[in-house]
């Protein structure tokens, strides 16, 4: 049975795999061999790997909006100064958008369908 550095350890070597592209199947083939774990124990550590990778790309979106709407505010507040007040309403429609504010754009979609003939997709071969 694995310590808990142990299982950090191959919890972070799964999730290097992960990052690298490898298909669950050769992770598990590598972690059995390497570990000499079965392979329920192996689909465990790719789980926690899954779990850690769906955290830093959490964290990693949190930041970048955080950094985008300070680049914003930034650039807001510098042409607000300049009174260029087009660019300022762009950049508060650009921070509406980012932060999810806007409603919902309604689209419209006219189908015009002729000579359909359902026989035609049923004998489609």
């Amino acid at each position: 049975m694995a310590d808990q550095n142990e299982i950090l350890e191959r919890t972070a070597k799964t999730y290097a795999l992960l990052l690298m592209g490898k298909k669950n199947r050769d992770i598990v083939k590598y972690l059995a061999k390497t570990y000499n774990v079965c392979e329920k124990t192996c689909y465990i550590y790719i789980n926690k790997a899954k779990e850690q990778r769906e955290h830093d790309v959490k964290e990693y979106r949190d930041e970048a909006v955080a950094d985008q709407i300070a680049l914003l505010r930034n650039l807001y507040d510098k042409n607000y100064k300049l009174q260029d007040f087009k660019e300022c309403r762009g950049i508060l429609a650009q921070l509406a958008q980012l932060l999810g504010l806007n409603e919902a754009i309604k689209t419209k979609q006219d189908l015009n369908i002729t000579n359909f003939n359902i026989k035609d997709i049923v004998n489609f071969k």
